[in-house]
Formats: C-alpha cells, sequence, structure tokens
C-alpha cells in the first residue's frame, strides 16, 4: 500500500492510497494554510487543530 501526494493547486494536496487487496482507492485532500480558521471561519465552529495553529 502506497500513498500518492500530488499538489492540484497552491497549498492545496490530493493524498491518493491504492489498496490493492480491497481493490479500493482511498481519496483526501489537505489544504495547507496557517491563517484559514482565524480570518475565514468563527473560532467557536473552528476544530481544536486549528486553534492550535492560530495561536502560534
Amino acid at each position: 500500500m502506497e500513498t500518492r501526494v500530488t499538489e492540484i493547486a497552491p497549498d492545496i494536496y490530493w493524498l491518493s492510497t491504492y489498496v490493492p487487496d480491497a481493490d479500493f482507492l482511498f481519496n483526501q485532500f489537505l489544504i495547507d494554510a496557517e491563517d484559514l480558521c482565524s480570518s475565514t471561519w468563527d473560532c467557536v465552529r473552528c476544530s481544536p487543530w486549528c486553534r492550535r495553529r492560530s495561536n502560534r
């Protein structure tokens, strides 16, 4: 099992993992934006991970 990481736009990544035993492909997307929570979302709705990053 191997995961491929492809940058599909600036700071947006596509993670693709093929599981041959199940003949299944998992796709995930990662947005790498440090200030996403502080500038876009209300802190109450923001995840604990994002709150930690915005407090740096």
